[in-house]
């Protein structure tokens, strides 16, 4: 309340209580010849006043309304002028996206641009572990990194023609086949790198395998996701989700996911760039055999942590689904000047019965927790 007025309200009530008495004996008069106030009544009328307001405003109900079932506050701050202003330091982005000035002087042909991603040490290593299994059968087969190459390319071109699910017979087929794949290598051939390609040492990968069930292609696989993030300085804007890798092999983590086009296979974590669709980091998810790593940590906010790792302290965003998504997770995150939109689930316990209430289409509203360090806005379907 101005203090004029709070002023104006403790003069009329004096002079309601003691009507007989001199201005100038009881109230004083300044220099100007404005009544002057005592200090404790113009306390105890801003108090008045401000109890009156607070009773008005605000009732035991409204309170609870922004509580959580785990007694998460809530401030609702549509009107808050901290709303606009100046960009918070959290979401100032700090480097060059795009592909690494190192990287970009090497190439100079699309040779040149897949070998910053499959490297000649990957290529190497396949042809070794490849042929000392082959060996113990028939010690005079032999490979070379070309027909590595080569057969590579067969399975993105079955990708892009929609022969994934088509038989051998038909892909090598004269007349429902295609041309290409019959020049760069033969059908007998093919069928043999599909039932001899190894990725490991398999002389050690019993040893390997009672810590790490991913041993058989671990190796590879790491050599694969570091080069993607050395290359390559993803947009500002990254988000996460789940992949189905369809497998019906013999696996003991694989994944049954009734949602997916294939039903089973291994589920892998993946987070892209929005802007370029570019993989920059991925994990497979082995099931209970990651457990020991992730401990009590919630598996959504372990995958989220682990995969924003590389780009902790850069202003970056992510965007997730409401599988990942968490008060917690938003917490964490925050820490380490990343942040976070979206989806939440109905049931989230940080929610409060506000937060539930039915809003007109298109409306929103904005709340905000731990003074301000995390802001979110639920939007009505």
């Amino acid at each position: 309340m101005p203090t004029r007025l709070a002023a104006q309200k403790a003069l009329q009530r004096l002079w309601n209580i003691n009507p007989d008495l001199s201005e100038d004996d009881e109230i004083g008069i300044d220099h100007d010849g404005e009544p002057l106030m005592v200090a404790s009544d113009i306390a105890q009328v801003e108090s008045d006043s401000q109890s009156d307001s607070d009773d008005s405003d605000v009732n035991e109900d409204q309170v609870l309304e922004m509580v959580g079932k785990d007694q998460t506050i809530w401030k609702n701050v549509n009107n808050n002028s901290q709303l606009r202003g100046r960009m918070p330091s959290d979401n100032v982005f700090i480097v060059t996206p795009g592909v690494k000035p190192s990287a970009k002087r090497l190439i100079d042909s699309p040779e040149s641009a897949w070998r910053l991603l499959i490297t000649e040490n990957i290529m190497k290593r396949i042809k070794k572990y490849t042929t000392d299994n082959v060996r113990v059968l028939n010690p005079n087969w032999s490979t070379s990194i070309q027909e590595i190459d080569s057969l590579i390319g067969i399975f993105y071109l079955r990708g892009i023609l929609g022969l994934r699910r088509a038989p051998v017979e038909t892909i090598w087929s004269n007349e429902f086949g295609c041309p290409y794949i019959r020049t760069k290598m033969s059908r007998d051939r093919f069928r043999q790198f599909l039932q001899f390609i190894r990725f490991d040492d398999q002389s050690s990968r019993a040893q390997r395998v009672q810590y790490d069930k991913f041993s058989a292609i671990r190796e590879i696989y790491e050599l694969f996701v570091d080069n993607c993030l050395r290359v390559y300085v993803p947009y500002p804007y990254l988000t996460i989700d789940e992949q189905l890798l369809p497998l019906k092999n013999r696996c003991c983590f694989i994944q049954f996911m009734p949602n997916k086009p294939d039903k089973f296979g291994i589920k892998f974590w993946v987070c892209c760039d929005v802007k370029t669709k570019f993989c920059v980091n991925q994990f497979p998810y082995l099931g209970s055999f990651d457990k020991e790593e992730r401990g009590e940590e919630r598996l959504g906010e372990y995958v989220v942590n682990k995969l924003m790792k590389p780009f902790a302290n850069k202003g970056y965003n992510v965007c997730t689904d409401n599988f990942f998504t968490g008060l917690s997770l938003a917490r964490s995150l925050l820490e380490k000047r990343t942040t976070l939109v979206g989806t939440v689930r109905l049931n989230s316990k940080f929610l409060s019965p506000a937060h539930l209430q039915k809003k007109p289409l298109h409306d929103s509203e904005h709340f905000e927790t731990d003074n301000g360090k995390v802001l979110t806005v639920f939007l009505s379907r």
